[in-house]
Parts: structure tokens; C-alpha cells; sequence
């Protein structure tokens, strides 16, 4: 009798171990969707480099730029990713920042508004070499497709307005993430999210 009492005490602490395992491995977040804004982006950085090449024109022309303003709310980026154990993640991200440079001549006082809008879709990946319980440190890099529709407004000239495509990209060269299912999380890099890179995320 005694025998088969711890059997039985034995296989119900099995079963128990087991499904309490299994309830753990349940519980791991396998996705982290996140929400960010970056600023210091590539497109910013292109447009302002555009400027010197804008002044040097109208120099040559005997004009000159009384007054230029580039404005931009910076990039937003919607993310999701599939973590593949402790280290590998991997997933897709796409991103928005409109942008609008603004010249005003001296010579008969023409303006120039360039606005663009660009959107990129990019495949990414990420390796996580340090994971402490709240705290974990990464780097990673993300390849993909930027569109941007683009409209140059003159005061002199007919408007030019069209699409077009390019080679989106974004390095990471060290992110930083404090939470466990709920966090925040801020990268530096370069690229279509910008230098600096902060936002929130969820694991599910």
C-alpha cells in the first residue's frame, strides 16, 4: 500500500513539474512590437547637404539664399520582430518623415518650398549579447525600400512634383532596452531612423 502511494505521489509530482515547465515555456514572449521616433536622419542630413549645392548655383548667377528653413518632425517607425531565443531577432519595420526645406532669394526676393514625403519598408535583424533580467543590450541593421514623393514649389517656374525610390538602410550600433513585457528602449546609429532612436515596446 505504501508502495503505491508514493508512486502515485511521485507521478503527480511529474505531471505537476511538467505542465508547471510547460506553463513557463508558455509564458515567454516570443513578439516585441514597438513605437519610435528618431531624429538626425540620412534624409536630413541629404537635404541640408543639398542647400550648399543650391547656394553655390545661385552664386554663380549672382544671386544668393537670404534665408533657408529645413523643418521636420523627425522619423516615426512602427516595428515588429520574432525573438529567436536568447540572442537572434528577427522581423520588419516601416517608417515615415516628411520634410520641408523653405529658400528665400535676395535678387527680386523668388522663393523655393521643397516638400518631401518618405516612407521606407525595411526587412531587420538585431543580436542580443546582454540580457539581465530588466535590462538588455543589442546592436542590429535593417535593408529595405525607401519611396518618397517629393513637390518643388517655385515663384519663378512651374512646379516639379514626382516619386521616387532609393536603397533604405539603418545601423544600430548599440541599443539599449530596460522592462520586461512593457519597456523602453533607445538606440544610437545611422540611417532612415536617425542617430538617436527612442520608443516603447510590448512584448506578446
Amino acid at each position: 500500500m505504501k508502495g503505491k502511494a508514493f508512486i502515485l505521489c511521485l507521478g503527480l509530482l511529474i505531471v505537476t513539474s511538467t505542465v508547471g515547465k510547460s506553463q513557463q515555456l508558455n509564458t515567454i514572449r516570443k513578439n516585441d512590437i514597438r513605437l519610435s521616433y528618431g531624429t538626425a536622419t540620412l534624409p536630413m542630413a541629404a537635404v541640408g547637404f543639398g542647400d550648399m549645392f543650391i547656394s553655390i548655383g545661385h552664386a554663380i548667377i549672382h544671386d544668393s539664399i537670404l534665408s533657408s528653413t529645413l523643418t521636420s518632425f523627425g522619423s516615426l517607425s512602427f516595428q515588429y520582430q520574432y525573438i529567436f531565443g536568447k540572442v537572434l531577432r528577427f522581423g520588419g519595420m516601416i517608417t515615415y518623415q516628411p520634410i520641408v526645406n523653405k529658400y528665400l532669394f535676395k535678387k527680386g526676393e523668388y522663393t523655393q518650398t521643397d516638400s518631401y514625403n518618405i516612407f521606407t519598408l525595411m526587412p531587420r535583424v538585431d543580436f542580443a549579447y546582454l540580457n539581465r533580467g530588466l535590462f538588455s543590450l543589442y546592436s542590429g541593421f535593417a535593408v529595405g525600400l525607401m519611396v518618397s514623393t517629393y513637390n518643388h514649389n517655385y515663384s519663378w517656374q512651374p512646379d516639379i512634383s514626382g516619386i521616387d525610390a532609393n536603397v533604405a538602410f539603418q545601423l544600430n550600433a548599440i541599443g539599449i532596452r530596460v522592462g520586461k513585457d512593457l519597456g523602453g528602449f533607445i538606440e544610437f546609429g545611422t540611417g532612415f531612423q536617425g542617430l538617436i532612436n527612442l520608443g516603447f515596446s510590448a512584448k506578446l
